[in-house]
């Protein structure tokens, strides 16, 4: 197991893929324990890696089906027409602290810091 950017980056896809790493508002209710966006589950089947290599890797969230993957990273209101506030804002920081961390801890059995 080399430890290289590709790792990390499959790591985090297979993180955000597991049934457990889901999360909706639907209707105002928190339904799930995990941070991925889930209503239908378009936004997390779009997960995937595009470019590896050893420093760098690139991982796409969303598609052209998907587009409103970077609205629910940074978008401030649910929807276009909304005055809600956006529960999912900032998931890809909170998949990163609150679930790829904790798995990288225990496959790695070392201690991991997110700064």
């Amino acid at each position: 197991m080399e430890l290289n950017a590709t790792f990390f980056g499959n790591e985090f896809v297979t993180v955000c893929k597991q049934p457990q790493a889901r999360r909706s508002y639907k209707g105002g209710v928190s339904v799930g324990v995990g941070h991925v966006p889930f209503d239908i589950g378009a936004l997390q089947n779009s997960i995937r890696l595009a470019r590896k290599g050893k420093k760098q890797v690139t991982v796409y969230i969303g598609s052209n089906v998907v587009r409103y993957a970077r609205h629910l990273q940074y978008g401030n209101f649910a929807g276009r027409w909304s005055n809600r506030p956006n529960r999912h804002k900032g998931f890809v920081q909170r998949i990163v602290a609150y679930e790829l961390a904790p798995h990288l801890a225990k496959k790695l059995r070392a201690k991991v810091i997110v700064s």
